[in-house]
Parts: structure tokens; C-alpha cells; sequence
């Protein structure tokens, strides 16, 4: 009997010290709709903080919700963007890649030192709800890589008087 009991004390002891990892999932959009809907999103359910997001080519998601994520990125053919005034924020910790579309008319939070890159014939366009330099981490934060074919719109810019150039830092 305590030939049986030693390895099972052993066997509860170090599960009371494993602690379960949880790991990001990778949320691909399946069909155009709201960043908020589950059924936006395989596998289904909407992106939670710690998710990797991908927008497909063909599918257009708002941001309906202010939400975190670690990275996003939208292929090409695919559209990200925010509903026309929008107060919600996205908040990225990692990186976004563009090789589609995105329109910012909401938030837009970039954690610092991370990148954006917006690929050949990908359009961003920069209209955020939040007009200040608070609001402007997208560009301030980051470090930015533009495809000499990509396309950048800038609708507001915080302060007028603070060239755009002296912010991004990028091959613009």
C-alpha cells in the first residue's frame, strides 16, 4: 500500500504547482460582419485579448466594440474598419500588417516599439475619433514600413503644426 501511495502523493503534489498555459488563438474572419458577432470569426467566437486576428481577402469587419488584440492583420483584398464616428478603440499590443484595407474612424492603440506595415496597393486611411496626440499611437508609438504602391490617408492630424514626418518613422 505505501508503494502505491508515494507515487501518488508525488503524482497530486505537482499538479497542485502546474498551472495551465493558455494559448492565443488565431481568429481568421469567415464572412463580413461586426468585430463583436461571433459568427464574424473562425474558429467561431469573437477575438479576446491575447488573439492573433486575420481579415480575409473578400471580407470587410467593423469594429463595433472596443476590443484588445496582439497582432492583426488584414490580407489583401480584405477591409478593417471602424463604423463613421466611431468611440470605440482597438488596442494592439503587437504588430498590424496591411495588405488590404483599413479605416480608422475610431481608435486605434499601438503598444510601443512595435510595427505596422502596410503593404503593396494597401490603402490606410487615418480618421480617428480621439484627435490628439494621446490618440495618435498608431503612429507615434510604432515604427512604420510603407510600400512605395501603398496608399496613406491622413483626414485628421492632431496638431497641424507638428510635421508628420518628425512622428513616423518609417521608409515614408
Amino acid at each position: 500500500m505505501k508503494s502505491i501511495l508515494k507515487p501518488l502523493f508525488g503524482i497530486i503534489v505537482c499538479s497542485l504547482f502546474t498551472v495551465p498555459t493558455i494559448n492565443a488563438a488565431i481568429k481568421t474572419s469567415a464572412a463580413s460582419g461586426n468585430w463583436n458577432t461571433a459568427a464574424t470569426w473562425t474558429p467561431s467566437g469573437v477575438p479576446a485579448a491575447g488573439d492573433n486576428v486575420i481579415i480575409a481577402s473578400g471580407h470587410t469587419v467593423a469594429v463595433d466594440a472596443s476590443k484588445s488584440i496582439t497582432n492583426v492583420t488584414v490580407n489583401t483584398g480584405g477591409t478593417l474598419n471602424w463604423p463613421t464616428n466611431s468611440n470605440k478603440t482597438l488596442t494592439v499590443s503587437g504588430n498590424i500588417v496591411i495588405n488590404g484595407s483599413m479605416y480608422i474612424n475610431g481608435d486605434l492603440s499601438l503598444a510601443a516599439g512595435k510595427s505596422v506595415s502596410v503593404g503593396n496597393n494597401a490603402t490606410l486611411t487615418w480618421e480617428p475619433n480621439t484627435n490628439n496626440a494621446g490618440g495618435a499611437t498608431f503612429f507615434t508609438n510604432g515604427t512604420e514600413s510603407f510600400s512605395a504602391t501603398s496608399h496613406l490617408i491622413i483626414k485628421k492630424w492632431y496638431n497641424y503644426t507638428v510635421p508628420l514626418g518628425s512622428v513616423i518613422s518609417s521608409n515614408f
